[in-house]
């Protein structure tokens, strides 16, 4: 059975209770995933108590408000020493692609959905560098990412449960 190992944020929590965008679409995600049939684990930060279908790994026990090399290191380190286990690497973060060497040289295949456009010209060199797979969220940011010379393999939108968010005609 296929293994994926999505790389959550940590600044908040998946599942988020609350704010999270991305929070919500890596658990969106990873829920379908596991109805589809695969093996599913999730790396972030989890709240108490909070069930999930997929494996999740909690790599902090509470969100990082302010992220320093502390974490990004110890989070990198986590990711590494999981994907030995993984088929498929999902990474949602886009400063994780900084292990993208290592990953490669694991022989394991590693996307990364631009949740927000490559800003950070090192991880950009990397990427390139590593043929790192890139998911846009919109054909506009494929489009300039495609400017940037970055291919995008696909476009895939965020989606939400839209049965969580019921049609009102009138406003409240």
């Amino acid at each position: 059975m296929l293994t994926i190992l999505h790389a959550s944020h940590i600044s908040n929590t998946t599942p988020p209770q609350g704010y999270g965008g991305i929070e919500l679409i890596v658990d969106i995600l990873a829920r379908h995933q596991v109805r589809e049939g695969l093996n599913v684990k999730v790396m972030g930060v989890k709240s108490p108590g909070v069930k999930t279908e997929y494996e999740f790994i909690q790599v902090f026990k509470d969100p990082v408000k302010k992220l320093s090399l502390k974490h990004k290191f110890k989070y990198m380190l986590e990711l590494l020493k999981e994907a030995r286990g993984s088929d498929v690497i999902h990474l949602h973060v886009q400063w994780l692609a900084a292990i993208a060497p290592a990953l490669k040289y694991l022989r394991i295949p590693v996307l990364l959905t631009l949740h927000a456009d490559l800003s950070n010209d090192a991880l950009s060199h990397l990427i390139r560098r590593f043929g790192i797979t890139l998911i846009a969220i919109s054909y506009t940011q494929r489009e300039r990412m495609e400017k940037r010379g970055f291919k995008v393999y696909d476009v895939i939108y965020h989606g939400i449960e839209v049965e969580k968010y019921p049609f009102i005609k009138d406003k409240e």
